[in-house]
């Protein structure tokens, strides 16, 4: 039952719901979620490369100490 689409009384401009602001960008509705899982995966991914950069600059580092001892 929570998963019915309501029918309104008057016509749809365009046939679709309105945009709802989120966050300073304009989301249909249909789209939240599928936007939502889109910015967490490359949150993720954007999390791992900055990790991989900074282990790439620390093994970087411990081989310039090691030449300059």
């Amino acid at each position: 039952m929570a998963n019915e689409v309501q029918v309104l009384p008057f016509p749809l401009k365009g046939g679709h719901p309105p945009a709802v602001k989120a966050g300073g960008m304009r989301i249909s509705k249909k789209q939240e979620i599928g936007i939502l899982e889109k910015h967490t995966k490359t949150s993720a991914i954007a999390n791992v490369a900055k990790v991989q950069a900074m282990d790439a600059l620390n093994d970087t580092l411990e081989k310039i100490k090691r030449r300059i001892k």
